[in-house]
Protein backbone atom coordinates (compact mmCIF):
# COMPACT_ATOMS: atom_id res chain seq x y z
CA UNK A 1 0.00 0.00 0.00
CA UNK A 2 1.36 3.42 -0.98
CA UNK A 3 1.00 6.34 1.40
CA UNK A 4 0.92 9.93 0.10
CA UNK A 5 2.26 12.66 2.32
CA UNK A 6 1.24 16.31 2.43
CA UNK A 7 3.58 19.24 1.83
CA UNK A 8 4.87 19.03 5.38
CA UNK A 9 5.67 15.35 5.07
CA UNK A 10 2.95 14.24 7.49
CA UNK A 11 -0.14 12.18 6.83
CA UNK A 12 -3.39 14.09 7.21
CA UNK A 13 -5.60 13.11 10.13
CA UNK A 14 -8.52 11.99 8.01
CA UNK A 15 -6.26 10.02 5.65
CA UNK A 16 -4.62 8.29 8.59
CA UNK A 17 -7.97 7.29 10.04
CA UNK A 18 -9.06 5.87 6.70
CA UNK A 19 -5.89 3.81 6.63
CA UNK A 20 -6.64 2.53 10.12
CA UNK A 21 -10.09 1.40 9.03
CA UNK A 22 -8.69 -0.38 6.00
CA UNK A 23 -5.79 -1.91 7.86
CA UNK A 24 -7.53 -2.95 11.04
CA UNK A 25 -11.06 -3.41 9.78
CA UNK A 26 -12.25 -3.72 13.35
CA UNK A 27 -14.73 -2.05 15.62
CA UNK A 28 -11.99 -0.14 17.41
CA UNK A 29 -10.90 1.58 14.20
CA UNK A 30 -14.47 2.39 13.26
CA UNK A 31 -14.98 3.85 16.72
CA UNK A 32 -11.85 5.96 16.27
CA UNK A 33 -13.24 7.36 13.02
CA UNK A 34 -16.59 8.09 14.65
CA UNK A 35 -14.91 9.81 17.60
CA UNK A 36 -12.85 12.04 15.32
CA UNK A 37 -15.94 13.02 13.32
CA UNK A 38 -17.84 13.77 16.51
CA UNK A 39 -14.89 15.84 17.73
CA UNK A 40 -14.91 17.93 14.57
CA UNK A 41 -18.68 18.33 14.67
CA UNK A 42 -18.56 19.35 18.31
CA UNK A 43 -15.97 21.99 17.45
CA UNK A 44 -18.19 23.31 14.65
CA UNK A 45 -21.19 23.39 16.93
CA UNK A 46 -19.14 25.25 19.51
CA UNK A 47 -18.05 27.86 16.98
CA UNK A 48 -21.61 28.25 15.73
CA UNK A 49 -22.96 28.79 19.22
CA UNK A 50 -20.21 31.22 20.10
CA UNK A 51 -20.68 33.25 16.91
CA UNK A 52 -24.46 33.27 17.26
CA UNK A 53 -24.09 34.59 20.80
CA UNK A 54 -21.61 37.25 19.65
CA UNK A 55 -24.04 38.45 16.98
CA UNK A 56 -26.85 38.71 19.50
CA UNK A 57 -24.66 40.73 21.85
CA UNK A 58 -23.67 43.06 19.01
CA UNK A 59 -27.29 43.54 17.92
CA UNK A 60 -26.87 41.93 14.51
CA UNK A 61 -29.98 40.16 13.17
CA UNK A 62 -29.22 39.64 9.47
CA UNK A 63 -32.71 40.90 8.63
CA UNK A 64 -32.07 44.54 7.73
CA UNK A 65 -32.69 44.05 3.99
CA UNK A 66 -36.02 42.32 4.57
CA UNK A 67 -37.16 45.30 6.66
CA UNK A 68 -36.51 47.88 3.95
CA UNK A 69 -40.08 48.38 2.77
CA UNK A 70 -41.37 48.44 6.34
CA UNK A 71 -38.91 51.24 7.07
CA UNK A 72 -40.02 53.08 3.93
CA UNK A 73 -43.65 52.55 4.89
CA UNK A 74 -44.49 51.39 1.36
CA UNK A 75 -43.29 49.08 -1.43
CA UNK A 76 -40.59 50.31 -3.77
CA UNK A 77 -42.15 51.99 -6.81
CA UNK A 78 -40.68 50.31 -9.94
CA UNK A 79 -41.70 53.15 -12.28
CA UNK A 80 -40.18 55.79 -10.04
CA UNK A 81 -37.02 53.71 -9.64
CA UNK A 82 -36.72 53.33 -13.42
CA UNK A 83 -37.02 57.09 -13.87
CA UNK A 84 -34.33 57.53 -11.24
CA UNK A 85 -32.15 55.06 -13.11
CA UNK A 86 -32.41 57.16 -16.28
CA UNK A 87 -31.43 60.29 -14.36
CA UNK A 88 -28.57 58.50 -12.60
CA UNK A 89 -26.95 57.64 -15.93
CA UNK A 90 -27.80 60.89 -17.76
CA UNK A 91 -25.24 63.69 -18.11
CA UNK A 92 -28.09 66.18 -18.36
CA UNK A 93 -27.90 66.70 -14.59
CA UNK A 94 -24.46 68.30 -14.97
CA UNK A 95 -24.02 71.75 -16.48
CA UNK A 96 -20.55 70.75 -17.68
CA UNK A 97 -22.30 68.03 -19.74
CA UNK A 98 -19.58 65.40 -19.36
CA UNK A 99 -20.37 63.50 -16.16
CA UNK A 100 -23.31 61.68 -14.62
CA UNK A 101 -23.85 60.08 -11.24
CA UNK A 102 -22.70 56.80 -12.77
CA UNK A 103 -19.40 58.34 -13.83
CA UNK A 104 -18.18 58.10 -10.24
CA UNK A 105 -20.62 55.43 -9.00
CA UNK A 106 -20.27 52.74 -11.64
CA UNK A 107 -22.33 49.53 -11.63
CA UNK A 108 -19.20 47.70 -12.80
CA UNK A 109 -17.61 48.60 -9.46
CA UNK A 110 -20.49 47.89 -7.12
CA UNK A 111 -21.83 51.41 -7.75
CA UNK A 112 -18.57 52.75 -6.38
CA UNK A 113 -15.71 54.48 -8.15
CA UNK A 114 -13.28 52.90 -10.58
CA UNK A 115 -10.69 55.36 -9.27
CA UNK A 116 -9.01 55.71 -5.90
CA UNK A 117 -9.40 59.46 -6.30
CA UNK A 118 -12.45 60.64 -8.22
CA UNK A 119 -12.34 62.12 -11.71
CA UNK A 120 -15.44 64.25 -12.21
CA UNK A 121 -15.71 67.02 -14.81
CA UNK A 122 -13.29 67.17 -17.74
CA UNK A 123 -13.06 63.38 -17.90
CA UNK A 124 -12.34 61.46 -21.11
CA UNK A 125 -15.77 59.84 -21.32
CA UNK A 126 -14.54 56.48 -20.03
CA UNK A 127 -15.72 54.77 -16.84
CA UNK A 128 -13.26 52.19 -15.59
CA UNK A 129 -9.50 51.74 -15.18
CA UNK A 130 -8.81 53.86 -18.29
CA UNK A 131 -10.73 56.88 -17.04
CA UNK A 132 -8.58 60.00 -17.37
CA UNK A 133 -8.94 63.60 -16.28
CA UNK A 134 -8.22 65.90 -13.34
CA UNK A 135 -8.67 64.29 -9.95
CA UNK A 136 -10.87 66.33 -7.68
CA UNK A 137 -9.44 65.64 -4.20
CA UNK A 138 -12.41 63.43 -3.33
CA UNK A 139 -13.15 59.75 -3.13
CA UNK A 140 -16.56 58.50 -4.19
CA UNK A 141 -18.25 56.13 -1.72
CA UNK A 142 -20.30 53.10 -2.65
CA UNK A 143 -23.97 53.83 -3.31
CA UNK A 144 -25.21 50.36 -2.32
CA UNK A 145 -27.14 50.32 0.97
CA UNK A 146 -26.92 54.09 1.47
CA UNK A 147 -30.67 54.22 2.10
CA UNK A 148 -29.79 52.85 5.56
CA UNK A 149 -27.09 55.44 6.32
CA UNK A 150 -27.96 58.02 9.02
CA UNK A 151 -25.05 60.18 7.81
CA UNK A 152 -23.55 60.58 4.35
CA UNK A 153 -20.15 61.70 3.04
CA UNK A 154 -16.84 60.90 4.67
CA UNK A 155 -16.74 63.90 6.99
CA UNK A 156 -19.81 63.14 7.53
CA UNK A 157 -21.65 66.35 6.74
CA UNK A 158 -25.11 65.22 5.56
CA UNK A 159 -27.00 64.04 8.62
CA UNK A 160 -30.46 62.84 9.64
CA UNK A 161 -31.01 64.88 12.79
CA UNK A 162 -33.33 62.22 14.20
CA UNK A 163 -30.56 59.64 13.86
CA UNK A 164 -32.84 57.64 11.56
CA UNK A 165 -32.45 58.13 7.78
CA UNK A 166 -36.13 57.17 7.33
CA UNK A 167 -37.39 59.74 9.86
CA UNK A 168 -37.77 63.29 8.46
CA UNK A 169 -39.37 64.72 11.59
CA UNK A 170 -36.35 66.86 12.54
CA UNK A 171 -35.18 67.45 8.99
CA UNK A 172 -31.86 66.68 7.35
CA UNK A 173 -28.79 68.81 7.98
CA UNK A 174 -26.50 69.94 5.15
CA UNK A 175 -23.78 72.56 4.75
CA UNK A 176 -24.80 76.01 3.45
CA UNK A 177 -26.72 77.04 1.51
CA UNK A 178 -29.08 74.06 1.88
CA UNK A 179 -28.65 74.00 5.69
CA UNK A 180 -31.82 72.21 6.85
CA UNK A 181 -33.92 70.31 4.32
CA UNK A 182 -37.48 69.32 5.17
CA UNK A 183 -40.39 67.96 3.18
CA UNK A 184 -38.49 64.93 1.86
CA UNK A 185 -38.99 61.43 3.28
CA UNK A 186 -35.42 60.15 3.66
CA UNK A 187 -31.87 61.42 3.98
CA UNK A 188 -31.03 59.75 0.67
CA UNK A 189 -33.77 61.66 -1.14
CA UNK A 190 -32.63 64.91 0.46
CA UNK A 191 -29.13 64.31 -0.89
CA UNK A 192 -30.28 63.24 -4.36
CA UNK A 193 -30.01 66.62 -6.07
CA UNK A 194 -26.76 67.88 -4.54
CA UNK A 195 -24.18 66.36 -6.95
CA UNK A 196 -25.53 68.64 -9.69
CA UNK A 197 -24.40 71.66 -7.67
CA UNK A 198 -20.85 70.42 -7.09
CA UNK A 199 -18.48 72.16 -9.49
CA UNK A 200 -15.82 69.43 -9.39
CA UNK A 201 -18.36 66.66 -9.84
CA UNK A 202 -20.91 67.77 -12.44
CA UNK A 203 -21.38 71.55 -12.74
CA UNK A 204 -17.88 72.53 -13.88
CA UNK A 205 -16.15 75.89 -13.54
CA UNK A 206 -17.13 77.59 -16.79
CA UNK A 207 -18.03 81.17 -15.92
CA UNK A 208 -16.48 81.07 -12.45
CA UNK A 209 -14.24 84.01 -13.36
CA UNK A 210 -17.24 86.26 -13.93
CA UNK A 211 -19.40 84.75 -11.18
CA UNK A 212 -17.04 83.51 -8.45
CA UNK A 213 -19.53 83.40 -5.60
CA UNK A 214 -17.80 81.73 -2.62
CA UNK A 215 -14.81 80.71 -4.76
CA UNK A 216 -11.57 82.67 -4.90
CA UNK A 217 -9.24 83.66 -7.70
CA UNK A 218 -7.30 80.40 -7.44
CA UNK A 219 -10.30 78.62 -8.98
CA UNK A 220 -10.26 80.76 -12.12
CA UNK A 221 -7.64 78.45 -13.66
CA UNK A 222 -10.35 75.78 -14.05
CA UNK A 223 -12.61 78.02 -16.18
CA UNK A 224 -12.12 76.25 -19.52
CA UNK A 225 -15.21 77.49 -21.37
CA UNK A 226 -16.73 74.02 -21.82
CA UNK A 227 -20.33 73.11 -21.11
CA UNK A 228 -22.94 75.52 -19.84
CA UNK A 229 -21.92 78.71 -18.06
CA UNK A 230 -22.46 78.86 -14.32
CA UNK A 231 -25.23 81.21 -13.21
CA UNK A 232 -24.57 84.12 -10.90
CA UNK A 233 -24.88 83.37 -7.18
CA UNK A 234 -28.19 84.24 -5.53
CA UNK A 235 -28.78 86.10 -2.27
CA UNK A 236 -27.21 83.23 -0.30
CA UNK A 237 -23.88 83.95 -2.00
CA UNK A 238 -23.78 80.44 -3.50
CA UNK A 239 -24.45 79.02 -6.96
CA UNK A 240 -26.40 76.01 -5.68
CA UNK A 241 -30.02 77.08 -6.07
CA UNK A 242 -29.49 78.84 -9.44
CA UNK A 243 -27.74 75.69 -10.70
CA UNK A 244 -30.72 73.58 -9.59
CA UNK A 245 -33.06 75.88 -11.50
CA UNK A 246 -30.94 75.45 -14.63
CA UNK A 247 -30.95 71.66 -14.29
CA UNK A 248 -34.74 71.69 -13.93
CA UNK A 249 -34.96 73.86 -17.07
CA UNK A 250 -32.79 71.40 -19.00
CA UNK A 251 -35.08 68.52 -18.07
CA UNK A 252 -38.24 70.51 -18.79
CA UNK A 253 -37.00 71.16 -22.33
CA UNK A 254 -37.08 67.45 -23.19
CA UNK A 255 -40.54 66.05 -24.11
CA UNK A 256 -39.54 62.49 -23.25
CA UNK A 257 -38.73 63.50 -19.69
CA UNK A 258 -41.99 65.46 -19.39
CA UNK A 259 -43.77 62.26 -20.35
CA UNK A 260 -41.80 60.03 -17.99
CA UNK A 261 -42.08 62.38 -15.00
CA UNK A 262 -45.81 62.69 -15.73
CA UNK A 263 -46.16 58.91 -15.76
CA UNK A 264 -44.72 58.75 -12.25
CA UNK A 265 -45.86 61.98 -10.60
CA UNK A 266 -48.93 63.10 -12.55
CA UNK A 267 -51.15 60.06 -12.88
CA UNK A 268 -49.76 59.10 -16.26
CA UNK A 269 -50.42 62.50 -17.84
CA UNK A 270 -47.33 64.17 -19.39
CA UNK A 271 -46.24 67.28 -17.54
CA UNK A 272 -46.31 70.69 -19.14
CA UNK A 273 -42.97 72.46 -19.58
CA UNK A 274 -41.91 73.73 -16.18
CA UNK A 275 -43.67 70.88 -14.39
CA UNK A 276 -40.53 68.93 -13.49
CA UNK A 277 -39.23 70.03 -10.09
CA UNK A 278 -36.20 69.41 -7.94
CA UNK A 279 -38.42 67.53 -5.48
CA UNK A 280 -39.38 65.03 -8.18
CA UNK A 281 -35.73 64.58 -9.14
CA UNK A 282 -34.78 63.87 -5.55
CA UNK A 283 -37.50 61.27 -5.10
CA UNK A 284 -36.76 59.50 -8.38
CA UNK A 285 -32.99 59.26 -7.93
CA UNK A 286 -33.37 58.10 -4.33
CA UNK A 287 -35.88 55.43 -5.39
CA UNK A 288 -33.37 53.99 -7.83
CA UNK A 289 -30.59 54.09 -5.24
CA UNK A 290 -32.90 52.37 -2.77
CA UNK A 291 -33.09 49.39 -5.12
CA UNK A 292 -29.30 49.07 -4.75
CA UNK A 293 -29.67 47.28 -1.45
CA UNK A 294 -27.31 44.35 -0.94
CA UNK A 295 -27.48 43.15 2.65
CA UNK A 296 -27.88 39.39 2.41
CA UNK A 297 -24.32 38.21 2.94
CA UNK A 298 -23.39 34.80 4.38
CA UNK A 299 -23.18 36.44 7.81
CA UNK A 300 -26.77 37.66 7.47
CA UNK A 301 -27.91 34.17 6.56
CA UNK A 302 -25.96 32.68 9.45
CA UNK A 303 -27.61 35.13 11.85
CA UNK A 304 -30.99 33.94 10.56
CA UNK A 305 -30.11 30.35 11.42
CA UNK A 306 -28.38 29.04 8.28
CA UNK A 307 -25.27 27.74 10.01
CA UNK A 308 -23.87 26.32 6.77
CA UNK A 309 -23.95 29.70 5.03
CA UNK A 310 -20.39 30.45 6.21
CA UNK A 311 -17.19 28.46 6.00
CA UNK A 312 -15.27 27.57 9.13
CA UNK A 313 -12.65 30.19 8.27
CA UNK A 314 -15.30 32.86 7.80
CA UNK A 315 -16.83 32.02 11.16
CA UNK A 316 -13.48 32.28 12.91
CA UNK A 317 -12.84 35.60 11.19
CA UNK A 318 -16.25 36.84 12.30
CA UNK A 319 -15.48 35.83 15.87
CA UNK A 320 -12.32 37.92 15.75
CA UNK A 321 -14.28 40.83 14.31
CA UNK A 322 -17.00 40.73 16.96
CA UNK A 323 -14.88 39.62 19.93
CA UNK A 324 -11.12 39.77 20.41
CA UNK A 325 -10.21 42.25 17.64
CA UNK A 326 -13.15 44.49 18.62
CA UNK A 327 -13.61 45.73 15.05
CA UNK A 328 -17.32 46.11 15.79
CA UNK A 329 -16.51 48.94 18.20
CA UNK A 330 -16.22 51.34 15.25
CA UNK A 331 -17.72 49.17 12.52
CA UNK A 332 -20.93 49.00 14.50
CA UNK A 333 -24.11 47.15 13.61
CA UNK A 334 -26.61 47.98 16.37
CA UNK A 335 -29.20 50.73 16.58
CA UNK A 336 -28.69 53.69 14.19
CA UNK A 337 -25.91 51.77 12.42
CA UNK A 338 -28.62 49.65 10.77
CA UNK A 339 -26.26 46.66 10.49
CA UNK A 340 -24.09 48.62 8.04
CA UNK A 341 -20.83 48.06 9.98
CA UNK A 342 -20.19 51.72 10.72
CA UNK A 343 -20.97 53.98 13.65
CA UNK A 344 -21.13 56.89 11.16
CA UNK A 345 -18.99 59.05 13.42
CA UNK A 346 -15.69 60.74 12.57
CA UNK A 347 -12.58 59.01 13.91
CA UNK A 348 -8.95 60.06 13.95
CA UNK A 349 -7.31 56.89 12.66
CA UNK A 350 -3.81 58.36 12.36
CA UNK A 351 -3.48 57.99 8.60
CA UNK A 352 -3.23 61.36 6.84
CA UNK A 353 -5.50 62.06 3.91
CA UNK A 354 -3.90 61.87 0.51
CA UNK A 355 -5.10 64.00 -2.38
CA UNK A 356 -3.72 65.65 -5.54
CA UNK A 357 -2.12 69.05 -5.16
CA UNK A 358 -4.57 71.83 -6.02
CA UNK A 359 -4.17 73.26 -9.51
CA UNK A 360 -4.24 72.53 -13.24
CA UNK A 361 -1.61 70.06 -14.41
CA UNK A 362 -0.38 69.04 -10.96
CA UNK A 363 0.09 65.35 -10.31
CA UNK A 364 1.84 65.27 -6.94
CA UNK A 365 -0.03 64.40 -3.78
CA UNK A 366 -0.29 66.22 -0.51
CA UNK A 367 -0.70 64.84 2.97
CA UNK A 368 -3.33 66.19 5.29
CA UNK A 369 -6.57 68.01 4.70
CA UNK A 370 -7.76 70.46 7.32
CA UNK A 371 -11.51 70.94 7.41
CA UNK A 372 -12.07 73.53 8.69
CA UNK A 373 -8.73 75.15 7.77
CA UNK A 374 -6.29 76.00 10.52
CA UNK A 375 -7.04 72.90 12.58
CA UNK A 376 -4.24 70.38 11.92
CA UNK A 377 -5.75 67.82 14.29
CA UNK A 378 -8.59 67.38 11.76
CA UNK A 379 -6.24 66.07 9.09
CA UNK A 380 -6.90 62.39 9.71
CA UNK A 381 -10.50 62.63 10.94
CA UNK A 382 -12.97 60.67 8.83
CA UNK A 383 -15.84 58.31 9.49
CA UNK A 384 -15.07 54.64 9.10
CA UNK A 385 -16.33 53.06 5.89
CA UNK A 386 -19.19 50.61 6.16
CA UNK A 387 -18.11 47.00 6.19
CA UNK A 388 -20.57 45.77 3.57
CA UNK A 389 -19.53 45.13 -0.04
CA UNK A 390 -15.96 46.22 0.66
CA UNK A 391 -14.58 43.86 -1.98
CA UNK A 392 -16.05 46.26 -4.56
CA UNK A 393 -14.27 49.31 -3.15
CA UNK A 394 -10.83 50.38 -4.45
CA UNK A 395 -9.68 51.37 -0.97
CA UNK A 396 -10.43 50.02 2.49
CA UNK A 397 -9.94 52.51 5.31
CA UNK A 398 -10.69 56.04 4.21
CA UNK A 399 -7.51 58.10 4.05
CA UNK A 400 -8.48 60.22 1.08
CA UNK A 401 -10.21 63.58 1.08
CA UNK A 402 -13.90 63.82 0.29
Amino acid sequence: MTVSFGPSGTIGRRALLRLLVLALGGAAAAAAMSYAADDRDTDKVGIDRRLAAALVRAGFTGRIESRLEARLGRPIDPARADLGRLLFFDKILGLHEDNSCAGCHSPAFGFGDSQRMAIGVDNNGVVGPNRRGPRNQRRSPLVANTIFYPALMWTPRFVALSGDPFDPSLGFKFPPPENLLTGVPTLLSAQGSLPSTELVEMAGFTGITANPGPFGARHFQFDNGLGQTLPAPDETGFHNFPIQAMVDARLNAIPAYLEKFGAVFNGGVPLSPGGITIHMRRLAIAEFQTTLTAADAPLDRFARGETRAMTSGQKRGALLFFEKARCVTCHAVAGPSNEMFSDFRPHRIGGPQVAPVFGVGTARVRLGDERPPGRPFCRSVRRDPGGRNRSEAPQAHQTFGG
